[in-house]
């Protein structure tokens, strides 16, 4: 089972210290208030999320992915020269 975004965002609120006491402990929020912060956190975020879906989904919908082959990329890593012309030196 994966773990939603919801889930992870919870989870990493809760190693958020809110405070120190005067001991200098750590002193953690409880699931509830992890769970409320991590809603408003992702209230912020989704529509971003979703816009950026969209945009992804339009470059990929509009034209085939194409993987060049990998002797096409030595053949053209071999043509380019090691050093400069002279003339941009």
């Amino acid at each position: 089972m994966e773990e939603s975004l919801f889930d992870r965002t919870t989870r990493a609120m809760g190693s958020v210290p809110l405070r120190y006491t005067d001991d200098g402990i750590p002193v953690h929020a409880g699931w509830p208030l992890n769970g409320e912060l991590a809603e408003a956190a992702l209230a912020v975020v989704r529509p971003e999320l979703e816009r950026l879906r969209k945009r992804v989904a339009e470059l990929e919908g509009s034209r085939p992915q194409t993987v060049l082959p990998a002797k096409f990329v030595t053949d053209a890593m071999n043509r380019i020269p090691d050093s400069l012309p002279p003339d941009f030196q």
